[in-house]
């Protein structure tokens, strides 16, 4: 999705895995660089595209005008067990 979407990824980190009885929770944070409308766009493919996958957290850090955005999100997968 971030190929299609053009989004420059930093950084994708797996933070946790929890269960949760009767499926699991994964979590990982991703950082980007690039226009907000491109971020927000691979955001909103990412949410579209998975069942069980949501947003958690969203940040973003503009540093100044002559760089892009720097973003962070939190995502968490809910994947159901047998």
């Amino acid at each position: 999705l971030a190929r299609k979407s053009n989004v420059n990824l930093l950084n994708v980190k797996p933070t946790a895995t929890k269960d949760e009885g009767a499926y699991k929770r994964y979590s990982i944070r991703i950082e980007m660089q690039d226009a907000i409308l491109v971020i927000s766009r691979f955001l909103n493919m990412v949410s579209e595209e998975f069942k069980g996958v949501g947003i958690d957290r969203f940040q973003v850090n503009a540093q100044n005008r002559e760089e892009l955005p720097k973003a962070s999100a939190a995502i968490n997968a809910i994947v159901f067990k047998d």
